[in-house]
């Protein structure tokens, strides 16, 4: 017997073609967003042959005002990985033409409208496949969870409010999906996220985020994509994440910690300076020898304006094998391995209006 229950909410909208009176006409009411980057990437590996290779991304997106309540956004990029949008040339063969795909298609729901919310300054529930709000800003070039191109796909709740004149706080509630399965249960995340903005001077800040992902019912497929298996046979260098995949079973839980601070000085226009520190913890990481190898974290500094010499930094990481699934890592760091360790240094200037130049290396 197959009982089937489905639960659906149709929301139709059609832009108006004129302007009635205190009205935006309807080009006005959207938003247009791109961007588009090129890339070079060297890798030096130890007793192999270096590797070399292009790279692009190309972004483009809009999002729309429905009314008081609705916002609808897109965004459609290249690039077939969920942890990248790079599309590297010559990946196919004969110059045939490279995929573009749904980064983003999200609902924006304002319970009260323009206006604030009781208690606070803004309460959005968003629906889809949507900007990460669980990846921080100015805390540092890289993060040892979500990578910068990657997208979660759910149902998301954002409430923020202003305590005191130096006091700002943020709370993210979130169910992702990893995998819809058709006999099974999906795989997914539940997050939550207190983040902080305190202003210690004029020209100083602290900014902090903490949060907690509980990943639930996670199957073989994805430890097989998160250590570097098919098919039960290791085809990757290294073994990433292989501490808490004890057969690597299907119905397994983790739980993670993260956390992320950031002490910015404005005091020069020229040079603002940003100490920036993160750490990652997994609490359900059973362990690989004598250790569990379940810690991460990244400390480093900032310096400079883009705008006026250049943006400076210098970062240390340490990543053990066993801090985070791979798959949701940051492929700026280790590539998105896990178990290693060292320093990346980056430096980045502003050549022309929304035009910038950069690199790093690691």
């Amino acid at each position: 017997m197959l009982a089937t229950i489905v639960a659906a909410v149709v929301l139709g909208f059609a832009l108006p073609t004129q302007a009635g009176e205190g009205e935006t006409t309807w080009y006005e009411r959207i938003d247009v967003s791109g961007d588009f980057r090129a890339r070079s990437e060297v890798f030096v590996i130890a007793e192999e042959l270096d590797r070399h290779r292009l790279r692009y991304r190309l972004r483009l997106g809009a999002k729309t005002e429905i009314n008081d309540h609705i916002d609808v956004g897109f965004r459609l990029a290249t690039g077939p990985g969920a942890n990248s949008a790079n599309q590297t040339l010559g990946s196919g063969i004969d110059f045939d033409p490279d995929g573009v795909f749904i980064d983003r298609a999200y609902l924006s729901f304002r319970p009260h409208g323009r206006e604030k919310p009781l208690f606070g300054d803004s309460l959005v529930v968003t629906f889809g496949k949507m900007p990460n709000p669980f990846r921080p800003k100015g805390m540092g070039p890289a993060v040892l969870m979500w990578d910068g191109d990657q997208m979660p796909e759910g149902v998301a709740l954002s409430w923020s409010a202003t305590p005191s004149d130096r006091w700002s706080a943020n709370f993210d509630l979130a169910y992702y999906v990893i995998d819809e399965n058709d006999s099974a249960r999906d795989p997914g995340i539940f997050a939550i996220q207190l983040d902080n903005d305190y202003k210690l001077h004029d020209h100083s800040h602290f900014k902090s985020q903490v949060s907690y992902y509980a990943l639930r019912k996670l199957n073989r497929a994805f430890f097989e994509r998160s250590t570097g298996f098919s098919d039960g046979t290791l085809t990757g260098v290294k073994l990433n994440f292989g501490g808490n995949t004890p057969g690597l079973s299907d119905n397994h839980d983790i739980d993670l910690i993260e956390f992320h601070g950031a002490l910015s000085w404005t005091g020069s226009e020229d040079w603002p300076l940003t100490l920036w520190g993160n750490l990652i913890y997994n609490a359900s990481a059973t362990g690989t020898g004598v250790s569990k190898q379940n810690l991460g974290f990244g400390v480093g500094i900032e310096a400079g304006s883009k705008s006026a010499i250049a943006r400076l930094g210098l970062g240390y990481f340490q990543i053990e094998a066993d801090a985070d699934p791979s798959t949701l890592g940051d492929s700026d760091i280790f590539d998105g391995l896990t178990n290693g360790k060292g320093f990346q240094a980056f430096v980045t200037r502003r050549l022309w209006k929304h035009t910038r130049i950069g690199s790093a290396h690691a």
